[in-house]
């Protein structure tokens, strides 16, 4: 359906060490945050079959079989919390491939497919064709954690990994017995969960995708949809849905027509960077979302999750205030952060 590339917390250990490593991408490592009954970060913890694998100011949890750290005091925990979220929200500008023109439509997902999973209640995986391979485990680490679980549980039923050197698609989501549930899939030369900031920035597109696409978004039976936005124009009034009341405040007609003439015109049929962008660029968080409305609320949401700086008058702004209005979109938000965070956090864990 769409191909995007677009990622978490530096822990709590980088204030008292500042020594940094980066995990291999063959890590088992999954960091959970630790949070009082105020939801206020008290701490990270992190799996461990041993003390022996606890950094300094961490103790090892044998029952648990988790190594932690926790803040000496509220301020100490104060401090990290701003560390983390000004290192969340500077991920877009430390990242110039945001920047760059891509081509992130896959007409053929299976195309090159290594690998692909079930996906059952809990983000349990279990293999269903080609070959499992340490990278795909990483990579849907990854995924889970950024993941809500609801979202998770609700709407991905399949996990595909392709390796093809050859195309810039990235990541895409395929609603493929029209459901109203998803595969995802990624490409690994473009998303290596070494890549860190890189993937999860993708992983969040393609999870937008998914929250702004699913039956309870869009209903079976609404002639407005991804790849035929127009109808929303019109269906808005009578919906609750994401995607619809995107699509009717900031999209109209001709422009739907303009991006349209632009995928038509493409080599591939692929959504591409339209004049649109040329010509407003204040409408647009990036020249991919002006392809058209699918790619625009996907990228609007992926901004919105990771940054906290739409506070102004332009357009691209108003796109993420949008989502505020929206109780889904708020709470996903919220876990999604977090989980972003707790992987900044476990790939800056100090040594």
């Amino acid at each position: 359906m769409s191909a995007r590339r677009i990622c978490g917390l530096v822990i709590l250990l980088t204030l008292v060490a500042g020594l940094f490593f980066w995990l291999g991408s063959e890590s088992d490592e999954e960091a959970t945050a630790l949070v009082d009954d105020n939801d206020e970060l008290v701490g990270y913890e992190f799996p461990a079959d041993s003390e022996d694998e606890c950094f300094e100011g961490e103790y090892f949890d044998e029952e648990s079989s988790v190594c932690v750290f926790e803040c000496e005091t509220e301020q100490e925990c104060a401090e990290l919390e701003q560390e983390l979220e000004d290192e969340l929200d500077g991920l877009y500008e430390d990242n110039d491939f945001y920047h760059d023109d891509h081509d992130h439509q896959s007409n053929d997902p299976s195309e090159d497919t290594e690998a692909v999973y079930e996906v059952s209640k809990g983000e349990v995986l279990t293999l269903a064709s080609g070959e499992e391979r340490p990278e795909h485990k990483a990579l849907w680490r990854l995924v889970s954690a950024i993941s809500p679980d609801e979202l998770t549980d609700n709407y991905i039923d399949t996990f595909e990994v392709s390796n093809n050197n050859e195309t810039d698609a990235a990541g895409y989501v395929v609603d493929v017995n029209e459901d109203g549930v998803f595969a995802i899939g990624f490409n690994l030369p473009d998303s290596d969960p070494a890549d860190g900031a890189e993937t999860m920035l993708l992983i969040v597109h393609e999870l937008a995708h998914i929250l702004t696409l699913n039956n309870d978004q869009i209903p079976p039976e609404s002639s407005c949809n991804y790849d035929q936005p127009e109808p929303c124009l019109e269906a808005s009034g009578d919906s609750d849905g994401l995607y619809e009341n995107f699509v009717e405040r900031f999209w109209s007609k001709e422009d739907i027509e303009t991006s349209a003439d632009a995928v038509n015109a493409s080599e591939d049929g692929s959504p591409v960077e339209s004049s649109l962008y040329v010509e407003n660029p204040e409408s647009y968080v990036s020249e991919y979302a002006s392809s058209q409305p699918g790619e625009d609320i996907a990228e609007s949401f992926a901004h919105y999750v990771v940054t906290n700086s739409y506070g102004g008058n332009s357009i691209a702004d108003q796109k993420q205030g949008f989502f505020d209005d929206f109780e889904i979109a708020e709470d996903y938000k919220q876990q999604m952060r977090q989980g972003l965070k707790s992987q900044l956090a476990l790939k800056r864990r100090a040594s």
